[in-house]
């Protein structure tokens, strides 16, 4: 498995809430990471973008620090950003 983010950009959806990137935002749903996170956690309406950024979320989960490990990879990103697919 090797990892290839397609986008490497944050994406602010309509609602005020930060993403990853588009497949994160379109796909949420699908990520067992996603679910386990508290509602509003990556809310403009309730925290700074600077706060949303230093979340575990932007600074590990979606980062290159879990995107080699089987373990701990998102659902998402393995399915969409998976080079060796």
């Amino acid at each position: 498995m090797k990892i290839v983010c397609k986008t490497q950009k944050i994406i602010v959806n309509y609602d005020q809430t930060v993403w990853p990137c588009c497949w994160v935002c379109t796909n949420k749903h699908e990520s067992s990471y996603v679910k386990s996170l508290p509602n509003n956690w990556n809310s403009l309406k309730h925290h700074t973008l600077d706060e949303i950024l230093k979340h575990e979320a932007f600074k590990t989960h979606f980062n290159i620090d879990h995107w080699q490990d089987e373990d701990k990879v998102d659902e998402i990103c393995k399915t969409e950003c998976d080079h060796d697919r």
